[in-house]
């Protein structure tokens, strides 16, 4: 089985960020206009997406 990709460091804040919010990832997707999967996969390191990125640090106001 394949090692998976260490989560980045961004996306562990955002994830945190989100958790202080009480917000959920399906909320925060609909918030930021991004389709859900796409999200989770940009969180999780799967898939690299600066737009996203960007989005979700912006809103947050969190530093790349």
């Amino acid at each position: 089985m394949a090692k998976s990709k260490p989560t980045p460091l961004w996306a562990k804040k955002v994830k945190k960020a989100l958790i202080d919010k009480d917000m959920s990832l399906t909320e925060f997707a609909a918030e930021i206009k991004v389709n859900y999967n796409q999200l989770s996969n940009v969180l999780s390191g799967t898939v690299i997406s600066r737009t996203v990125q960007e989005k979700c640090c912006t809103y947050l106001g969190i530093k790349q």
